[in-house]
């Protein structure tokens, strides 16, 4: 995105006010995948045991990976009946129980291998509610947003002095306005058996800064 600038007059100074934002782009190096098991059975007990089992062997499977626990946390945790209508009437069918944890994958090419090991454990009871990717520090990359953002703004005030026959004075003022974390550029998954693409992740940094403007008649 490029900046944007406007001449305005604050008080009894001249300055020149520019916002101007700028996003990085970079491979990302951690994979959040929500998957899990989500079971119904005619009895509520009979679900909840069947839901426990399942995430137990999800669990299992995905230690044998290598994953460790302090990278799998519940997402969400839910009970709910189920039921059929017979001539719009509800007929109580079951039970239903829905078990999501939030897996972290250090080695991104790793995850398809997480999925699978997640199908093998809970089989068509097994949920995958999506794959995102990102960076485990996204700091530098946003530092580097930033620093193009200020060098554009500074770049765009200073041709806007020059448009107004006006040369650029000393900052007064700079602000790091709302930004966006790295969020996935392009990321795709389908069956478990299909290699996901993890694509790139990207962090978008906008400033607004104003500087004094000076011209030949100022005092």
């Amino acid at each position: 995105m490029g900046p944007t600038g406007s001449i305005a007059t604050v008080t009894d100074r001249r300055t020149v006010s520019v916002t101007a934002s700028a996003s990085v782009s970079a491979a990302p190096d951690l994979a959040v995948i929500a998957l899990g098991v989500d079971v119904t059975r005619p009895a509520l007990a009979d679900a909840t045991a069947a839901a426990r089992a399942g995430a137990a062997r999800v669990f299992a499977s995905l230690g044998e990976l290598g994953i460790a626990p302090a990278d799998l946390q519940t997402s969400s945790l839910s009970i709910h009946p189920v039921d059929d209508y017979r001539d719009g009437v509800p007929v109580r069918r079951g039970y239903g129980v829905r078990h999501t944890v939030s897996v972290r994958v250090r080695e991104i090419d790793r995850v398809d291998a997480v999925i699978a090991a997640a199908v093998a454990g809970a089989g068509d009871d097994v949920t995958l509610d999506g794959v995102q990717f990102a960076l485990a520090d996204p700091l530098p990359v946003e530092d580097r947003a930033r620093e193009l953002a200020c060098a554009d703004a500074a770049r765009t005030a200073a041709h806007l002095a020059r448009l107004h026959g006006a040369s650029l004075g000393p900052l007064r003022s700079v602000s790091d306005g709302a930004g966006s974390s790295p969020m996935p550029v392009f990321a795709r998954t389908a069956a478990y058996d299909a290699q996901v693409q993890p694509g790139s992740v990207e962090a978008t940094v906008t400033v607004s800064v104003v500087f004094d403007l000076s011209f030949d008649d100022s005092p």
